[in-house]
């Protein structure tokens, strides 16, 4: 047996593969033909008071690296991110549920809805959905259809696919190198320092990790669909 690190991954079963597969081959030829630069990457995740983990220390002894991976569903926490860079962060207060009632009041209309004025300034974009029920409920689909007017809809993104996502496969990760090496006392010094990290992102950051994503979709191609590096 030799030392691997323990991963998280979603299980995927053959036929998720193949919807990942076309979905993702889809995406890349569209990503070819109008680029990524008008696209406006979206996620959450979930961040704790304590300090920065680090994964390297997670290991675990077996024959292979698959025996060690983490199955099931992994939970996200709003951020947005485009080419221009990314939009304020956007917290989901303690005790409630992010229903597709909060998605829409909080998030839609609190957040997304004025990108149209400030970081797009009338400009064309594309508003990218994932496979979460609160995106595919059918009346935030009708308040997206009144109010956004180019769209990856949740059922055009390859499902269980966070190593697609932008935020996901680089920016939480910068971003919790940056505002999470110690521990903070409160939720509101958590804030402040998540705050002041996406302000201080840095864009060539952000343009490097958005070129990535012709790259990932890419090696899900290749991988028919399966898991990918």
């Amino acid at each position: 047996m030799t030392a691997h690190l323990r991963s998280k991954g979603h299980l995927l079963t053959p036929a998720l593969k193949d919807i990942r597969w076309t979905r993702a081959k889809r995406l890349f030829q569209w990503q070819a033909e109008n680029g990524h630069k008008n696209i406006l990457f979206t996620d959450e995740k979930i961040f704790t008071i304590e300090k920065q983990y680090n994964n390297q220390y997670n290991k675990i002894y077996a024959q292979m690296s698959l025996e060690v991976r983490s199955q099931g569903v992994l939970r996200h926490g709003l951020l947005g991110v485009s080419h221009l860079g990314m939009t304020p962060l956007n917290f989901c207060e303690k005790g409630v549920k992010t229903g597709a009632r909060v998605y829409q009041e909080d998030m839609l209309q609190g957040a997304v809805k004025r990108l149209n004025t400030t970081v797009f300034n009338g400009r064309k974009w594309v508003f990218q959905q994932y496979s979460a029920s609160v995106h595919k409920a059918k009346n935030t689909q009708e308040w997206l259809r009144r109010n956004i007017l180019a769209l990856i809809r949740a059922e055009d993104w390859p499902s269980g696919s966070p190593g697609l996502n932008p935020p996901d496969f680089k920016l939480w990760a910068v971003l919790e190198d940056m505002a999470c090496q110690k521990c903070h006392n409160t939720l509101d010094s958590l804030k402040r320092s998540l705050v002041k990290a996406a302000a201080e992102m840095p864009l060539e950051t952000v343009h490097a990790t958005l070129a990535e994503w012709l790259k990932c979709l890419k090696a899900c191609i290749r991988a028919g669909g399966g898991h990918f590096e």
